[in-house]
């Protein structure tokens, strides 16, 4: 049972990116909105590779948001409209979620969501490509909350859990190969670096509650047996 679970997971995962690849293939030569909500930073990487493999013809652009450039008298959606200039057949929006959360900047989340929100015109008719717009998961729920007007234009909505080599995937995949205690726990090591690449806006809670119940209470007795 299990290991069904793990080979559904990768397959939702395939039949998603499919999908996500018919948007952009589709949607060329016309302004074609994509929202894609991500856990791991890495798989946020690994889908933007994906992408440049199966379309490599494709002039791929991402535009990586800061709350520093939001400041200097422009707002995001003048910031992403000025990667026209790179001529781009698929423009991917990342670090939109700096812009969400406090920041020394003080960009508020008026300042982030509004040019968007009440722009949509513009942002369609400057941007007569595929974009998408990759947010990890709370940052997700914000951008859909307080931005109706833009998010009601979307013409896909893809989640991906665990994409790939995620450090979900590498313990479920552990667990479910009937691997011992001793390895799960260096798996769990090993894969440290990568869950602290999730962004800011997803609460590591959110990745421990996704781990199978059992591998918890295995864990909590190795520690048990540690003070023994």
């Amino acid at each position: 049972m299990a290991s069904r679970r793990v080979n559904t997971l990768a397959e939702e995962n395939a039949r998603k990116f499919e999908a996500l690849c018919n948007l952009v293939d589709f949607g060329q030569g016309s302004f074609t909105l994509g929202l894609v909500k991500y856990d791991v930073k890495t798989d946020l990487d690994r889908i933007v590779e994906k992408l440049r493999e199966r379309f490599p013809k494709l002039n791929i652009v991402v535009a990586e948001l800061t709350p520093e450039s939001t400041i200097k008298g422009s707002n995001v959606l003048e910031d992403i409209i000025a990667y026209n200039s790179q001529k781009p057949d698929l423009l991917v929006v990342t670090g939109y979620e700096t812009l969400l959360v406090p920041n020394e900047q003080q960009v508020t989340l008026k300042d982030a969501i509004q040019p968007l929100n009440f722009g949509r015109n513009i942002f369609a008719q400057s941007c007569p490509y595929p974009v998408l717009i990759c947010l990890p998961f709370q940052a997700m729920q914000i951008l859909l909350r307080f931005a109706p007007d833009l998010t009601s234009w979307k013409s896909g909505f893809f989640e991906f859990i665990g994409f790939e080599n995620s450090p979900i995937n590498a313990i479920s995949e552990a667990i479910t190969s009937n691997t011992n205690l001793s390895a799960l726990i260096s798996i769990q090591q090993a894969n440290i670096d990568r869950v602290k690449n999730i962004s800011s806006s997803v609460l590591i809670r959110e990745f421990i509650e996704r781990l199978p119940e059992s591998f918890l209470h295995k864990i909590e007795e190795y520690e048990r047996s540690k003070t023994r």
